[in-house]
């Protein structure tokens, strides 16, 4: 829970538009074990390897960040800014090559939580051990289940629960 929940405020952090200089939220886009830091004597965690990563093209409502008529009218939406992140971790919408989000990384939060609470080394064995069966804590057990679901609806809901959980 401690990694579950240092890896939540890291999000939440990069979400909050109004702690960047550009007003605008960043995307990690590239989540994934190999990628998350322990330290053993604090335990604290830290997300490194920057280099996928952008500012939102969408906020987490699924608008444009632009902040004014001219940045809106010189952005482009019709194009993703978003790099590949591993295809192991990240999401639908980030593998179509959808405008870059923040629902990015929460993918690939609940794929590297699943990854590491089962041994796995992807988000797809899901298929074949549900979170539920990880031992985890019930609660986040059922909300991974579904942030690493099919229906995006109810994986952008999961993954508001998720946050808010963490925030507790």
């Amino acid at each position: 829970m401690s990694i579950a929940i240092q890896l939540a405020e890291i999000l939440l952090y990069l979400r909050d538009s109004n702690r960047h200089q550009q007003g605008k939220p960043y995307v990690h886009g590239d989540i994934k074990p190999s990628n998350v830091v322990f330290d053993e004597k604090t335990g604290l965690v830290q997300l490194i390897d920057w280099g996928s990563s952008v500012m939102a093209q969408l906020d987490v409502q699924g608008q444009t960040t632009s902040n004014n008529v001219m940045d809106l009218m010189s952005s482009d939406l019709q194009h993703t800014n978003a790099r590949l992140g591993d295809v192991y971790f990240i999401g639908p919408e980030q593998i179509d090559g959808g405008l870059s989000s923040p629902r990015f990384d929460e993918q690939g939060l609940a794929a590297t939580l699943y990854a590491i609470a089962s041994g796995q080394s992807c988000r797809y064995g899901t298929k074949v051990i549900s979170p539920n069966g990880l031992g985890l804590p019930k609660m986040l057990a059922n909300v991974l289940t579904v942030m690493l679901g099919d229906d995006q609806q109810k994986r952008y809901q999961a993954g508001i629960i998720f946050l808010t959980i963490c925030r507790i």
